[in-house]
């Protein structure tokens, strides 16, 4: 819905880590159970493409089906 709605948009999601490492899994089509593998820093910003595109992901723990880059508090644009 979020994609549909605001196409060609940055939406910014704030949330709990596990409500947000539960959503990166779901959008990298894995088991919600793995979802740690996702965790999050304090703060931590990352970016999830769409849900139908995934690559790795890059300093997060890195499940090769995890959808994103990460990048550390402060550390510029993502």
């Amino acid at each position: 819905e979020l994609e549909r709605r605001h196409t060609g948009c940055a939406v910014l999601l704030v949330s709990h880590g596990d409500t947000l490492s539960i959503t990166q899994a779901a959008a990298g089509g894995g088991p919600l159970g793995t979802h740690r593998v996702f965790g999050l820093g304090t703060a931590e910003l990352k970016r999830l493409e769409g849900s139908t595109s995934s690559t790795s992901s890059s300093g997060g723990g890195g499940a090769a089906s995890a959808a994103g880059a990460v990048a550390a508090p402060g550390a510029g644009p993502v």
